[in-house]
């Protein structure tokens, strides 16, 4: 109609306005519901990319990055915590500890440092207080409860609203026995009964930057440990005792062994000492610091599992490092609420879209009803078929008119 009313290459008969104007106006209405409705959206998704979380970041840092405050004054009361690294990470409440490291005397302060959540990055230990979401998937390390236990309400992920206990990491039985040794020297130089099983927000800050980056930026990961079991350093249970062999058995063996001692004694005699065994005896000197280790599974769906391991650094100078197994009672989803615990520190596992909550996401749904796509199929066949049935028309008229023009009067 607007070609040919515009147009001398037609004549239109019905102005192009009497069916653009009402259109447009149709559409206008539907452009304006659909975009009120995506800046609804927009503004949802910014609310929650820059709600304010919490990490712990060593104060020299805060202090260089674009000379801002960004301490959160609202935690520890806006004060650093002073970290001594002479003192036993195992230990956090002891007065007098021996260093399972060659650590420098020195102190580091940690700051708890106020970022968007679209800042959280896998690794950075994230602090979520009481009656807050927490902002990714985080393995827990320590909270304001016995034993570094929380409760998390899970309703915005399941639809459950009764709570969940989840627990931190606990070292092996075996490694504890070391602990508690240790301790017990440690306990009566401060003349108490027994360790304290609580521990306030200073002491887990304490306890859990003796393990990380934050005190020893240049400190090697602890999987780099050539003293490693080949197993991946599994002391999680003792194991069983084996059954004596038989009597071939043990002379293979000690024949073997003989072979094997003789080898080795000739190898020393004429090679040098290669890296690993340098290395190996830089550990059991205690040259090397190593921090804590974190192997993952992949980011998957499964809100109800979780399989990774967390490796501690050496608990004596020396000495291999030391696995423990996690598993979903050991992490708070992202959507989670805190609830009856004051405060828990934990370990960024996965943020952003590789959240849990994120994995069963779906994509936004069409804001087309069923109607709509049947009218617009319609619409779609209705145009089709007149195509054809002008196409088919003109050329039928076209024949004839070829065909008969000289017998048309």
């Amino acid at each position: 109609m607007a070609i040919g009313w515009y147009t001398e290459l037609f004549d239109s008969a019905i102005s192009p306005w009497t069916t653009l104007g009402p259109l447009a106006i149709v559409i206008s209405f539907s452009l304006l519901q659909e975009g009120t409705a995506d800046y609804g959206r927009h503004k949802s998704d910014a609310a929650t990319n820059n709600y304010p979380c919490v990490i712990l970041q060593t104060a020299q840092d805060i202090e260089d990055s674009d000379g801002k405050e960004k301490r959160d004054e609202t935690v520890n009361h806006g004060e650093d915590v002073a970290v001594d690294l002479r003192k036993a990470y195992f230990l956090p409440h002891s007065k007098s500890a021996t260093p399972t490291t060659s650590a420098a005397s020195k102190t580091v302060k940690i700051a708890f440092e106020s970022i968007p959540r679209k800042d959280i990055r896998a690794g950075d230990l994230v602090l979520v207080r009481n009656r807050e979401m927490v902002p990714a998937d985080i393995i827990l390390f320590a909270s304001s409860s016995e034993n570094g236990s929380a409760y998390i309400e899970t309703s915005s992920i399941d639809g459950e609203t009764n709570l969940k206990l989840r627990t931190s990491p606990h070292l092996p039985k075996n490694v504890l026995q070391i602990v508690r040794n240790q301790s017990s020297r440690a306990l009566d130089a401060m003349n108490d009964d027994e360790p304290i099983i609580t521990e306030d927000l200073e002491q887990a800050t304490r306890r859990i930057t003796r393990i990380s980056a934050l005190a020893y930026p240049d400190g090697k990961s602890v999987l780099q440990n050539p003293l490693n079991e080949p197993s991946g350093g599994e002391q999680l249970a003792e194991e069983p005792k084996k059954k004596p062999s038989s009597f071939l058995r043990r002379v293979s063996q000690k024949g073997g062994d003989i072979i094997k001692d003789a080898a080795q004694q000739v190898g020393e005699a004429f090679a040098s000492p290669s890296s690993e065994e340098m290395d190996a005896e830089s550990v059991i000197q205690g040259q090397v610091t190593y921090i804590a280790a974190l192997k993952s599974e992949s980011p998957n769906a499964s809100v109800n599992t979780y399989s990774g391991v967390l490796t501690m650094p050496p608990v004596e100078v020396g000495g291999p490092g030391i696995d423990i197994p996690l598993n979903a009672d050991n992490m708070l989803l992202r959507g989670a609420v805190v609830r009856n615990t004051e405060w828990v520190i934990g370990l960024a596992c996965f943020t952003g879209t590789d959240t849990k909550l994120v994995q069963n996401s779906f994509d936004t749904p069409s804001k087309f009803s069923q109607l709509d796509k049947l009218m617009n199929w319609t619409v779609l066949w209705i145009l089709f078929l007149m195509v054809m049935c002008i196409t088919v028309l003109a050329t039928l008229a076209t024949v004839n008119t070829n065909k008969y023009f000289d017998n048309l009067w």
